[in-house]
């Protein structure tokens, strides 16, 4: 008698990239892998916690955004504080980390940190052949901004998983699981706020489809903000400001402020950049696509009023990394620049770390919209030629 099976199927791709999936196959013979595999993957939670519990670093900055969210996070509540370095993150967004506030605060470290590994792995769009795919993810995760992530222990797997949650959502029309990704993707504003705000714009041509989803992000953000929003409200107003004295900060506004751009000039940088980026998005009106994610990323940074370094792997990993597939030497000259950050003397990443990180941005902005418009203009062509054709053969 055969053994009874049970299939299921994830697909993680996402439009503009490859169609793959995966089988599971779950019977007497499978089962040993996939324990096999949540072994490895328990061994693996042990041996990290074990090594950042024993990694020493009194006098050092390593797990320095850690220490502001594991302040907020301890003793399974969320804190925020009026103190300069307390949690700022949005409260529905790190509902997600409050679990590792049970921990220590360097087990939650290494587990945060394994968390953001395994987002990126995922991250990578799937490729048939298999070199160039464990090498994209390799270029990743030894990428300069993923370093700097496990150095900081900040939270871009959070933002990065809410992205691809956006794009799967979409693309499978699962009004639950683009919910998620939204609550996930916003625990950056300065990230994806441009993001969202399109993403609202292509829920709204089918509306009714996705009131689920809103009803969800409505809910969830309301119950947040009465349960914390107050507190967060009130640590908001230590964040850094913009404009002079803020070497950490990238953003537009920031980088120009700093070297005394009179304030026309930079609203009108500002305004330019806001116009190319929606006419842009306007041009290709399909859905949301991997390489428009990335484009709006970039543009978010640009145009935010704060944005640190440390949010350049989400930009990195969202719009970089793909185009090793469809433009591979475009990509490895995208890494490059991102990753000559290892080398750079230590003066020049102090004063002039922000103005290259923005310049770093700018470019990949630039080449991603290429991409979008340049993809419009050849299905347009495409469309044009074929639809002759299509009016011949009804005639006939």
């Amino acid at each position: 008698m055969r053994p009874h099976h049970v299939f299921l199927r994830f697909d993680l791709s996402t439009p503009s990239h490859y169609n793959h999936f995966m089988n599971i196959r779950l019977n007497s013979r499978s089962i040993w892998p996939i324990g096999f595999a949540a072994l490895m993957l328990l061994l693996a939670i042990g041996l990290m916690t074990r090594y950042f519990e024993q990694l020493p670093i009194e006098g050092t900055s390593l797990g320095i955004d850690w220490h502001n969210i594991y302040n907020g996070i301890r003793g399974l509540t969320l804190t925020y504080t009026s103190e300069h370095d307390g949690l700022r993150n949005p409260p529905w967004s790190v509902l997600a980390l409050i679990p590792l506030g049970l921990l220590s605060y360097r087990s939650g470290w290494g587990l945060m940190i394994l968390i953001d590994i395994a987002v990126l792995i995922v991250s990578v769009p799937y490729s048939t052949r298999r070199a160039r795919h464990w090498l994209a993810i390799l270029l990743l995760i030894s990428s300069y901004p993923s370093l700097r992530q496990v150095a900081d222990g900040n939270v871009e797997a959070l933002v990065i998983g809410g992205i691809l949650l956006i794009l799967f959502g979409l693309r499978k029309e699962n009004p639950l699981l683009l919910a998620i990704g939204i609550l996930l993707a916003s625990a950056k504003f300065q990230e994806t706020w441009l993001l969202l705000i399109v993403l609202g714009l292509y829920l709204l041509r089918d509306w009714r489809h996705w009131l689920l989803t809103v009803y969800t992000v409505a809910l969830v953000v309301m119950l947040s903000l009465l349960w914390r929003g107050r507190e967060w409200f009130d640590a908001l107003h230590n964040l850094p400001q913009q404009g002079q004295g803020t070497l950490l900060d990238m953003s537009l506004v920031s980088v120009l402020g700093q070297h005394n751009s009179p304030y026309l000039l930079t609203g009108l940088v500002w305004i330019a950049l806001v116009a190319v980026t929606m006419w842009i998005i306007a041009k290709d009106k399909s859905n949301l696509s991997r390489d428009k994610a990335g484009f709006l990323i970039c543009a978010s940074l640009m145009l935010a009023p704060y944005a640190a370094g440390n949010s350049l792997l989400t930009a990195f990993a969202i719009g970089v990394i793909p185009l090793l597939a469809n433009f591979p030497a475009v990509g490895l000259v995208l890494i490059a620049l991102t990753d000559v950050q290892y080398v750079l003397p230590t003066d020049f990443r102090y004063y002039w770390g922000n103005v290259y990180g923005l310049a770093l941005v700018f470019i990949i902005w630039m080449i991603l919209g290429w991409q979008i418009y340049r993809t419009k203009l050849l299905t347009d062509k495409a469309t044009a030629m074929i639809e002759p054709l299509l009016a011949v053969q009804q005639d006939t």
